[in-house]
């Protein structure tokens, strides 16, 4: 079976991906072990590491919402006939009426 340019992308980026997060996972469970608790900030020492890594955590979470979200918003936008590009939705609105 040969495979085509599409899917030999995804499985280099699949890949790439497991490079990097199974070193990261074996690292920490050689490092931890079973000492890790259910929330993983409580394993964390307390101080500024667990509040930096809290809000980092946060922020990853508001970004990724973000992108999440966005395919949604154009299928609502679509009946509305929006124009795309970097117009916002007051500008469009405005010019509507």
């Amino acid at each position: 079976m040969r495979l085509t340019r599409r899917v030999m992308s995804s499985l280099n980026l699949l890949s790439a991906i497991l490079c990097m997060y199974v070193p990261v996972g074996a690292v920490g469970f050689a490092v931890y072990g079973d000492l890790i608790q259910d929330n993983i900030f409580d394993s964390i020492s307390q101080g500024i590491l667990q509040v930096i890594a809290i809000i980092l955590i946060t922020m990853h979470l508001v970004f990724a919402y973000v992108i999440i979200q966005n395919p949604l918003s154009q299928v609502f936008e679509l009946p509305l006939k929006l124009p795309d590009g970097n117009i916002s939705v007051i500008e469009t609105i405005y010019m509507q009426t």
